[in-house]
């Protein structure tokens, strides 16, 4: 090919190269100009600089959650503490960056979002510098992973990139329902006293044993749930500490049932034995559920029937299930006769004169009367062997 054309087709491919990538930088200006714009809707904060967060749901209920030290609580006067998954969920959301594409920003348009005063969770954010958001939650966005939120004051509805619907909603409550919470096996031993069952069961070599009422092999199959339920034991409810109710009227003091656990705290090294005891009270029919309360804190909870009764076995419950009896071994058929006594008598011979009437006699008998029967003969006849092949009795010629 001549060397001028190459030189001219080589220009022409650099120009259309130039040409492609200008094209593309305006269609990519006139995407970016017609989208819906960004905007930011809270910038993280560190959770140490957390001091407080009030949560207001539609339902007009207000909780506050109240830093103290290093925990968190739902009213730190009366000691009560916050569930610490929830607080963690909730401040690992709001430590990020918060942000979306704005969806409206018509006035009218925040029923269809749910982030109207009356329709939204209302969230307020403190520091130590004082407020540091102030937002309305809506519904659910586009997917799951999304959630129309709305500043308080302003009238953009944004498309925030967090589901803040399920972090600051919670309706069964903020306060912690753990009552216990440790791995389930560092139990060492368990044991229970109280009107419903008494018992001990230790872990020996690595294996359960039943050690009070009796020695006893313990079957891990019914031991497990108990060590499993205990670990993590969680409140179903709560009795306010206000109530008018005195522990005794509860079956808590004395207790109606105690279950002492010890168990090894392997947070220090080496791992030091701890007791922990729980108190069991009396059942709620209405709620199917027992007063339970530890014996370390002041809290009453109520735990399930299903909990309850768990940890309040029948100690032959405990055993593993006595073995089948084995079959008895087969001898060979053995028949058992009963032997019947009889009487044997020789059989007597008897001659015609006694046996046969006579000739004057069948004419002196009136028909129908009953021919008469030698009794001694008839019963020499019924007790004769039936073995013999000869008749009973003998005529004499």
């Amino acid at each position: 090919m001549n060397p001028k054309n190459t030189l001219v087709l080589l220009i022409i491919a650099i120009v259309l190269v130039a040409v492609a990538i200008v094209l593309n930088r305006r269609e990519q200006r006139v995407i970016g100009e017609a989208a819906a714009p960004r905007r930011e809707v809270f910038k993280g904060v560190t959770s140490s600089t957390l001091t407080r967060i009030e949560i207001r749901t539609p339902d007009g209920t207000t909780t506050t959650l109240t830093r103290k030290d290093d925990a968190w609580f739902t009213d730190p006067e009366k000691g009560y503490k916050a569930d610490r998954n929830y607080i963690n969920g909730l401040v690992g959301a709001i430590e990020k960056t918060i942000e979306g594409e704005v969806r409206s920003a018509n006035p009218d348009s925040h029923p269809d979002f749910e982030v109207t005063e009356s329709s939204a969770t209302q969230v307020k954010i403190y520091g130590k510098s004082g407020l540091l958001a102030d937002l309305l939650i809506g519904k659910a966005g586009s997917s799951f992973f999304t959630t129309f939120v709305r500043k308080a004051g302003e009238k953009e509805v944004v498309e925030a990139n967090a589901s803040l619907t399920y972090i600051f909603n919670k309706p069964e409550g903020w306060r912690d329902k753990a009552i216990f919470e440790f791995a389930a096996d560092s139990i060492k031993r368990i044991s229970a006293e109280g009107t419903t069952t008494t018992f001990e069961v230790e872990k020996i070599d690595g294996k359960w044993r039943l050690t009070k009422p009796e020695q006893a092999e313990a079957q891990e199959a019914k031991i497990t749930p108990i060590t499993s339920v205990l670990a993590t034991l969680r409140a179903t409810g709560f009795v306010d500490l206000a109530t008018t109710q005195a522990p005794a009227t509860m079956g808590l003091d004395p207790p109606a049932q105690k279950i002492t656990i010890v168990r090894e705290d392997r947070s220090t090294s080496p791992p030091k034995e701890v007791t922990e005891i729980l108190l069991i009270g009396n059942r709620e029919p209405e709620k199917n559920a027992y007063l339970v309360k530890r014996a370390d804190a002041p809290d009453i909870y109520t735990i399930s029937d299903y909990q309850g009764n768990l940890l309040m076995p029948a100690v032959n419950d405990l055993k593993p299930p006595a073995p089948a009896p084995e079959p008895a071994a087969d001898t060979g058929t053995t028949e058992t006769t009963q032997t019947v006594e009889t009487e044997t008598t020789a059989p007597t011979t008897v001659s015609d004169e006694a046996t046969t009437p006579s000739a004057a006699d069948l004419e002196t008998t009136p028909v129908g009367t009953p021919t008469p029967v030698d009794t001694a003969t008839t019963f020499a006849m019924t007790t004769a062997p039936l073995a013999t092949s000869e008749s009973p009795t003998t005529a004499t010629e």
